[in-house]
């Protein structure tokens, strides 16, 4: 099961830009081969619109592109039903009444997109509309060809889920925000992002949130896998104290770009 079309269609593109927390990296496909051709640090994809973009758009061939994002700035609910409706206006009725009892702002600022993951559960994610737009104007400006607007914590549930065996959790760090997803038959079920200043912090959150989700999910998890981008953490500590659980890794280190769609 994957989450295939996201913000902007099914078409993949040939070249992405991926906005991490404190960078931007460029990949192309090389000899069918996603690699990484620049990396600009200490930038982020919010300070796109005062930085000279010329540095950035050197780089890119004048082909289809598109932008994978980070979970910073999207929001997910993973919500359970008795039924879900099979009429599409009534689906997304349901679904939204049920998003606004659990979040307080006003939906109608964000693009709400959902899938469902099996005949009671549904994935609602939130992505706002002026961030949106910001991105699009930017690359319209620049005259690049934006086709496809993604998101890293989907694409990396979305590569796993095509493999053999998939964990029961991955854990997912860029730089100081971390997200774990949970699930189960690979159908996501619970899904946390959190903020890190060092390293005792990221671990004791993850303990944290396994203990919730053995709780209140009635769920053993037997196995995981860490996905790092452009991060200090020592991915050693993690492994440590996770084996003191008895959960296993899955090593995923022959696969690069996780985060993108591959």
């Amino acid at each position: 099961m994957g989450i295939a079309e996201f913000y902007l269609g099914f078409k993949k593109p040939f070249q992405y830009i991926y906005a991490g927390e404190s960078n931007i990296d460029i990949f192309k496909i090389i000899e069918g081969n996603l690699k990484r051709t620049k990396r600009v640090e200490n930038l982020s994809i919010l300070d796109l619109n005062g930085y000279d973009f010329l540095d950035i758009k050197r780089e890119l061939s004048g082909v289809e592109t598109g932008i994978v994002l980070n979970s910073r700035n999207f929001i997910f609910n993973i919500f359970e039903f008795d039924k879900i409706p099979i009429n599409e206006i009534r689906r997304r009725d349901i679904i939204e009444w049920r998003l606004s009892k659990v979040f307080p702002e006003n939906i109608d600022q964000y693009k709400h997109d959902y899938f469902r993951l099996n005949k009671k559960r549904v994935l609602s994610i939130l992505f706002k509309k002026s961030f949106k737009d910001e991105i699009e104007n930017l690359f319209e400006k620049n005259n690049i060809r934006l086709i496809y607007i993604g998101n890293s914590t989907m694409e990396i549930f979305n590569n796993l889920s095509k493999r053999k065996i998939s964990p029961d959790f991955f854990i997912e760090i860029d730089g100081k925000l971390a997200v774990l997803l949970f699930q189960s038959n690979s159908i996501p079920f619970y899904i946390r992002k959190f903020e890190i200043e060092k390293a005792s912090d990221l671990i004791r959150e993850i303990l944290k949130t396994i203990h919730f989700v053995r709780e209140n999910h009635s769920k053993e998890l037997y196995s995981y896998s860490i996905v790092l981008d452009d991060s200090d953490v020592d991915s050693s500590q993690i492994r440590g104290e996770l084996s003191t659980e008895n959960i296993k890794e899955i090593n995923i280190s022959n696969k690069d770009n996780l985060f993108l769609p591959i």
